[in-house]
């Protein structure tokens, strides 16, 4: 699904193996390793602002899918999908 009108949500992987970004409300932090099309996440740590609930919510669903991506691929329009075997996926796009 898509995210709530007027929030944003970023992901920035770093030359240095660090992964970072805005979540909907905080900020977050971690480790990425690429192996193949595998991709590992680890040490996710995000600031505790307080967020109303339905950001809170938003925010909550994309870490945890975030803490279980396992692979990635580009799909037909160039978009990043990352996956879980859990079934989770997130859609990334360049701005």
């Amino acid at each position: 699904g898509g995210i709530i009108d007027r929030s944003r949500v970023t992901l920035n992987f770093g030359n240095d193996g660090r992964v970072t970004g805005r979540a909907s409300c905080n900020n977050y932090v971690g480790a990425y390793q690429v192996d193949g099309r595998n991709l590992q996440l680890s040490q996710l740590a995000t600031t505790r602002r307080a967020c109303a609930p339905a950001l809170d919510q938003q925010e909550s669903g994309f870490v945890q899918t975030l803490e279980q991506i396992d692979r990635f691929h580009l799909d037909e329009t160039g978009a990043l999908l990352l996956e879980s075997d859990e079934g989770g996926s997130l859609k990334a796009r360049l701005e």
